[in-house]
């Protein structure tokens, strides 16, 4: 977080890729009338409505950066409100301070464009704006970070809303196609005029009519080239040579968590002005702040946003990670993690990497229709099956290398699927896989399936060894004394012989912790023994039950209200056990998934998309001493401390505010966190939920 926020110092001035004007293919500007025709009198003061309609973003000119090539036509299929000109000091100080924003002693006068700002800090303030006029707030986040400075520096969690209609940073389609309305660098502070400092709004003195556009009877947008460079809503991506319809950025910032910026700034030479460039000479991401960088906002619900991806293929949703690298690090003990699931809109593996702070959502399994993704005890590779737990038939296992993603390596058998890694005392990496994850309950049906183990070394697989008969896809001890299966009812393998647990009632997502505890935690469907050991009824997957190496329930942790469980699993640094799940809706979505602490029954939510399946989170494994580990070879510490442990540095213990349209905290409609104080770091609350 500091050395993003060191990127401010670099803020120098402003180099644009060409200087050759004539160069430059500008769309062709309509003519005033024409123009007016689509830009029409805003019912909302300070803001213009414009009806729905094309641009192009990006060139084809070859002297631009790559990034800002080819040409792509997008069409807008909505109407939207756009700001006459950026935010001023005055505004900005008006709302600010009402809201409980942080403030800050950057301007010398209220007709200045606000600047020195961060993109959170423009995201806080549309927020604050839409409380005001009671809008519904676009942006949700848990927490938030400040700097010495009183600027914000990181919002955890944030989620930006594009069904929600409020106050909002345009996007880059958007704000392109407002600008290249009446795109006019005759009426813009640049470097031959500017005199090198930021003027006031709207106030060129050559065009009476702009200068006056901030009266409401005003069609004009003003400031659009020149002055202050401004933020726009977009994570930096890639053109393609075709059209897409309202483009919406790429789906994350990539490896350097870059941002987009427009218009060039009063510096910026006159042919450096054009509305093509989308960044400045040094790296512009979410926390980088300078002088000359403002915003204007935007208003209006963006219809079947698309996202495009780096390669150049498209999503219409976008999977958000709710917690930082940090958050993780306080779950876990490191930020040596990562958390690998299947998209279900996709079909394809995908994985957040939490040692690299950017955490973007990688994915790596193209083409195949994916289930039951687990990472390798190195964390470099991870392996999947194409049949998901109860469903018989075949399946194919397959193995990917997450830090070189190729063609997936096939196992070449009849049928594998539920792949689980193991490493035994020898050093052996072994994949241990099952025939059939179908339904197991009938007897007979059961035992035609078979557990079996495969070498995985140097990207190759081994020769495949059979275990026992029956697909324990639960996983396999160390020792081989227990495994346990679960997809209809839960059954175990104790000491070679096959027993049934949990009274034969329905259970499934059976999972066996690998600390050396031999815990086994599954999800049942309110079952009569169930509802005995928690004292009360309940639904189904509402719980998470937890049993001992015997079949004895030890425990249960009960789903968030209004969700629950899906998909559970455990998750080890070989000495602390934690477990990790999808969390459904109402609607049977898998919205989010969520870390579970056994030790306290805590839940963090980390990660939200449309519907997550399979998660599993790998930890980087610690070395266990003698000590550590009781005479049973069991590990004494299986769970990690209570993580609602008091911080050092100053709290904000406000908790969720939600929208003005609604303020019930069961809500999931857009929401975010008021802040009412001056502290540097607000930690996210956490719900205790012990049974």
């Amino acid at each position: 977080m500091k050395k993003s926020v060191l990127f401010a110092l670099f803020f120098i001035f402003f180099v644009s890729c060409t200087n050759d004007s004539s160069k430059l293919s500008v769309p062709e500007i309509e003519s005033s009338s024409s123009a007016e025709e689509e830009i029409v009198k805003a019912s909302i003061d300070g803001m213009i409505l414009l009806t729905s309609g094309k641009t192009t973003i990006g060139t084809n000119d070859k002297s631009f950066k790559p990034n800002e090539r080819p040409a792509m036509d997008v069409e807008l299929s909505y109407d939207f409100y756009m700001g006459k000109h950026e935010v001023s000091c005055g505004e900005y100080d008006s709302i600010a301070k009402k809201a409980h924003l942080k403030t800050f002693e950057d301007c010398s006068s209220d007709s200045l464009p606000i600047t020195n700002i961060t993109y959170f800090d423009a995201v806080l303030f549309a927020n604050a704006k839409s409380k005001k006029l009671q809008y519904d707030t676009v942006y949700t986040y848990s927490s938030a970070t400040y700097d010495e400075e009183n600027h914000c520096t990181s919002l955890e969690g944030l989620k930006f809303h594009a069904e929600v209609e409020g106050f909002r940073l345009p996007t880059e389609a958007e704000w392109v196609y407002a600008a290249t309305k009446n795109w006019d660098i005759q009426k813009a502070w640049y470097s031959d005029n500017s005199q090198f400092k930021i003027h006031p709004i709207c106030s060129f003195s050559f065009s009476d009519s702009l200068r006056d556009s901030t009266k409401s009877d005003s069609l004009e947008l003003c400031d659009m080239a020149g002055n202050a460079m401004e933020w726009v809503n977009d994570w930096l991506g890639v053109f393609r040579d075709t059209t897409v319809t309202n483009y919406a950025g790429a789906p994350d910032g990539g490896d350097l968590d870059e941002r987009v910026v427009k218009g060039g700034a009063y510096f910026s030479s006159k042919e450096e002005l054009n509305p093509f460039s989308r960044g400045d000479v040094y790296t512009v991401t979410s926390s980088t702040r300078a002088e000359y960088v403002g915003f204007r906002l935007a208003l209006g619900i963006i219809p079947s946003p698309l996202w495009m991806n780096e390669d150049g293929s498209s999503v219409t949703s976008v999977i958000t990670p709710l917690v930082s690298a940090e958050t993780i690090k306080r779950l876990v003990g490191t930020y040596n993690a990562k958390l690998v699931f299947r998209n279900d809109l996709s079909g394809n593996i995908s994985y957040v990497d939490y040692k690299n702070g950017t955490l973007s959502v990688q994915e790596v399994s193209s083409g195949i229709e994916a289930f039951h993704p687990d990472i390798s005890p190195d964390g470099k590779w991870v392996a999947f099956c194409t049949k998901t737990e109860g469903v018989s038939g075949t399946s194919k296992l397959y193995v990917q290398s997450l830090e070189n993603p190729s063609k997936p390596i096939l196992l070449d058998v009849e049928s594998a699927a539920i792949p689980r890694w193991k490493v035994f005392d020898n050093g052996d990496t072994v994949i241990v896989y099952v025939t059939d994850a179908g339904n197991n309950k009938d007897d007979a049906s059961f035992k035609k399936t078979s557990t079996w183990q495969v070498s995985f070394a140097n990207g190759n697989f081994g020769t495949p060894e059979k275990l026992f008969a029956g697909a324990y896809h639960g996983g396999l001890s160390d020792d081989k004394s227990l495994a346990v299966s679960g997809a209809r009812i839960l059954r175990a393998r104790l000491k070679g012989k096959d027993t049934v647990w949990y009274a034969g009632e329905q259970a499934c997502n059976v999972s066996l912790a690998m600390d050396g505890s031999k815990r086994t935690a599954f999800l049942d469907f309110g079952g009569e023994t169930g509802q005995n050991f928690v004292g009360s009824s309940y639904s189904t997957h509402q719980r998470i039950l937890i049993a001992d190496s015997t079949g004895k329930l030890l425990q249960s942790v009960k789903a968030p209200s209004g969700f629950t469980f899906d998909h559970s699993e455990w998750a080890t640094d070989g000495k602390k056990s934690f477990l990790i799940a999808t969390l459904t809706n109402e609607n049977g979505a898998h919205t989010k998934i969520a870390f579970v602490n056994p030790k306290d029954s805590s839940i963090t939510e980390i990660l939200e998309g449309e519907d997550l399946w399979h998660p599993n989170l790998w930890i980087k494994k610690v070395k266990i001493s003698a000590k550590d580990t009781t005479s049973k070879g069991t590990s004494t510490d299986t769970s990690v401390t209570n993580i609602a442990v008091k911080d050092t540095s100053k709290t904000d213990t406000t908790v969720k505010d939600t929208t003005v349209k609604d303020t019930t905290v069961t809500d999931t409609t857009a929401k975010d966190t008021t802040l009412q104080d001056t502290t540097q770091t607000v930690i996210p609350f956490e719900l205790d939920l012990a049974c």
